[in-house]
């Protein structure tokens, strides 16, 4: 709940607001839906608790949400995105490829575009938390050496940033 608490305010606050006329406003929430928003969602476990909280479908009925989940999770392009390479890769050469590129220009320019960075921030972040801190099922399990010297990284990149 904490997590759809912090997506609301990075998204329909003041933040919201003034990221149109103010850049650092702007890298501020999309740092935030980036960072922060998809820790709190991964730990809520929002798969596993749609798993044991959607009855199963009867044999005679279609497949009904429950289904459909346990199908996205399994699918190809999961399997392809959980992998911890591709998620670390979109993770951390997304934010580069949307900011020091001619995308976040043409992006910023429209309503539509915004969102659809945000849409993009909350995604790749959700993938990145999820292969490394995941409480969910998924199919590529990152072991906890792994998660330890990920998380180390990620605190010595951004205290190496604070300083400049």
């Amino acid at each position: 709940m904490t997590g759809c608490l912090a997506l609301l305010v990075a998204t329909s606050s003041g933040l919201a607001a003034y990221g149109s006329a103010m850049f650092s406003v702007n890298m501020g929430a999309h740092m935030t839906l980036n960072m922060f928003v998809p820790v709190l969602l991964v730990l809520g476990g929002p798969v596993t608790l749609a798993l044991r909280a959607l009855p199963p479908a009867r044999e005679d009925r279609m497949p009904g949400p429950r289904e459909w989940i346990v199908w996205v999770v399994h699918s190809p392009l999961m399997r392809v995105l959980s992998n911890p390479a591709v998620a670390v890769g979109l993770f951390v050469l997304s934010i580069y490829a949307v900011y020091f590129s001619p995308l976040f220009d043409e992006l910023v320019r429209y309503h539509w575009g915004h969102e659809v960075m945000n849409i993009h921030f909350i995604v790749t972040g959700y993938l990145y938390y999820w292969v490394i801190i995941g409480i969910d099922p998924g199919l590529h399990r990152v072991q906890a050496a792994r998660r330890n010297a990920a998380g180390i990284h990620e605190q010595l990149v951004t205290f190496d940033h604070q300083d400049q």
